[in-house]
C-alpha cells in the first residue's frame, strides 16, 4: 500500500471518504475529529479515518461515530463507536480538547 503515499496528498486513494488518518493505540487522536466536528450537546456525527495498523502498517477505512453527551463541568464528554472492533466508550477531554480518559487504552496522569 505505500504507492498510495506517493500517488496522494490524502488517504482517499487508499480508504475513500476519509479526512484523516488514524494509527492503532493512538489516543490522542480523538481529538482531531471533536475539534472539526464541532458538536453541540446531544448531536452526533460520523467521522471516518483512515486506520493504520501498528504491527504491518496496512491501511483500512475505519467507521467512527462521536455523539456529545453533556459536559462533565468544564470538561467536554462524547460517547465514540468504532463499530469495525464492536468498541464503545465514554470519551472525556480538558479544556484544551485533549482526550483525559480513553477506557481500555489509557488515561492521563497528570
Amino acid at each position: 500500500m505505500t504507492s498510495c503515499f506517493a500517488k496522494s496528498a490524502s488517504f482517499s486513494a487508499c480508504a475513500p471518504g476519509v479526512a484523516r488518518a488514524e494509527q492503532a493505540t493512538a489516543d490522542s487522536n480523538n481529538a482531531l475529529p471533536v475539534h472539526r466536528l464541532r458538536l453541540a450537546v446531544g448531536a452526533a456525527a460520523d467521522a471516518p479515518a483512515a486506520y493504520v495498523r501498528a504491527l504491518d502498517l496496512g491501511i483500512e477505512r475505519l467507521d467512527q461515530r462521536y455523539e456529545r453527551l453533556p459536559d462533565d463541568g468544564v470538561r467536554q464528554c462524547f460517547h465514540y463507536a468504532a463499530p469495525r472492533f464492536a468498541f464503545e466508550c465514554r470519551l472525556r477531554y480538558d479544556e484544551f480538547g485533549l482526550v483525559l480518559e480513553y477506557p481500555g487504552l489509557a488515561v492521563r496522569a497528570a
